[in-house]
């Protein structure tokens, strides 16, 4: 059925629910396939006389999970005392605050193989805060849920650009937001978290997710974290304490920030498409990625704080493709930097030092594809066959510093060879070399004929300002 309303709507099955206070939320017009329970008061959940009904259903019995509650534009408590499963909470316009009692959970997502909106939390510009002792989880599954004949089975990709196949379950979806803030300080476990667009309806600008209680993944899975666009920033900041049992794939856009004292994975964290990830760091070293960091096109990795990424043989950071930027805003030891990058197109890391003190590498090397072998220190050399060590010749990766200064980049081991060095760069430094332990360049000294053209653009400037005045 499909329904038009000034409220928008809240999905929810709450089983031998006692007391729970209502969610009060604002404006959309959607479809749903059962009843709708609508309260324009407000009250106490287990209080049926505080619901109307929408086509037909009965105030006999508590919202089945496929139901829909909602409220007239209030903002709300909504207390959750027992196991409560949600599939969708439009939040637009007012503030909600959600407590979930110890020891119970708040399943978002679930309920529905295919609907054509409403899977999911649909923010708005609002804030929610999502609180209490018990645990928060993401329900929606790739594997069944399909929106406007749209299959969302395949809506992830792994690290190399395959689409994952299949079931992901326990997703948090975020949609039609408008800019809006979740803060979840309860617990949180989630295998995906995507952001939405709901076909252009809303104009979504993207929203941000802090989670500031404990996350883990709800299952031994893959974390997929997916944006929506270059316009719709979404970001993902987790302030609590993190444990991953494998993977992170970040993607398509989005940025999440990572600011914690207890961090733990066992294996590696690939960002991808135009996605940044924020390690901040209080000088322990605390972010031990064991498996590395990847960056697989136009990615980057901030590295906030000093000594952020656990010094080791482990924390080689991959740049695969082209365009990955790593941001160095304090000092960092690392093993080292390896290109990753097939094919003849000109492929270049940059490495941005603007806000670096000190960052010290054991290694430069590149591995131009998954079925070569690097040759340690070599930025132009590589192993077709580890077995026979047959070296090739490649010339097309570069490493590429921004605002480079001599005395910032710290170098265990020399690369093999002046050809080497001929792929480090920097504007305005020339003829790199390892120095006393350290990467030095010669800078750039304007020729005349160059002075006389700056002087000249500067003399242009001056007179059109005069003019102006």
């Amino acid at each position: 059925m499909s329904i038009s309303n000034t409220s928008v709507y809240l999905h929810l099955n709450i089983k031998n629910m006692k007391k729970i206070l209502l969610l009060s939320i604002c404006a959309t017009s959607v479809a749903f396939a059962s009843d709708v329970f609508v309260s324009s008061t407000g009250g106490d959940y287990s209080s049926l006389s505080t619901w109307e009904t929408v086509s037909g259903g009965s105030l006999s019995s508590l919202p089945a999970s496929t139901d829909t509650l909602r409220m007239n534009e209030k903002s709300g408590v909504l207390n959750i005392d027992e196991d409560a499963t949600l599939l969708g909470a439009s939040l637009w316009g007012k503030a909600h605050s959600i407590t979930i009692a110890q020891d119970k959970t708040f399943t978002l997502g679930t309920g529905i193989i295919s609907a054509s909106d409403g899977v999911g939390f649909n923010i708005g510009s609002t804030t929610t805060n999502i609180s209490g002792d018990g645990t928060f989880i993401g329900g929606a599954n790739t594997g069944t849920y399909k929106e406007n004949n749209v299959d969302y089975s395949n809506i992830f990709v792994g690290a190399y650009g395959e689409k994952v196949k299949g079931n992901v379950s326990n997703v948090l979806v975020v949609y039609g937001a408008k800019g809006g803030t979740y803060n979840i300080s309860s617990a949180a476990k989630a295998n995906g978290i995507v952001f939405k667009d709901r076909s252009g309806t809303y104009d979504s600008k993207g929203g941000t997710i802090n989670f500031l209680g404990s996350f883990t993944t709800a299952t031994s899975s893959v974390l997929y974290i997916k944006g929506l666009n270059a316009t719709t920033p979404a970001n993902v900041n987790f302030k609590g304490s993190v444990t991953l049992s494998k993977e992170v794939i970040i993607q398509n856009y989005a940025n999440v920030t990572i600011d914690t004292n207890k961090f733990t994975t066992s294996a590696w964290i690939g960002v991808r498409g135009n996605s940044t990830l924020k390690l901040v760091g209080n000088g322990s070293g605390q972010y031990d990625v064991s498996a590395k960091v990847r960056l697989n096109g136009n990615a980057t990795l901030i590295l906030e704080g000093d000594n952020v990424y656990k010094s080791g043989s482990a924390t080689r950071i991959n740049a695969e493709g082209s365009d990955n930027k790593l941001v160095i805003n304090g000092s960092q030891k690392l093993d080292g930097l390896c290109l990753v990058g097939k094919g003849s197109d000109v492929k270049t890391f940059y490495i941005d030092l603007t806000n670096t003190t000190l960052l010290e590498l054991t290694h430069l090397t590149v591995q131009p594809g998954g079925d070569n072998y690097f040759k340690t220190d070599s930025l132009t050399e590589y192993y077709t066959s580890w077995a026979n060590k047959t070296s090739k010749v490649v010339d097309n990766l570069f490493i590429e510093f921004i605002n480079f200064e001599n005395g910032k980049v710290k170098l265990a081991n020399d690369l093999l060879s002046a050809e080497d060095w001929k792929q480090v760069k920097a504007d305005g430094w020339e003829n790199f070399r390892l120095e006393n332990g350290y990467i030095t360049a010669t800078e750039v000294i304007p020729e005349p004929a160059e002075w006389a053209v700056i002087f000249g653009a500067i003399a242009l400037v001056f007179v059109a300002y005069k003019r102006r005045r």
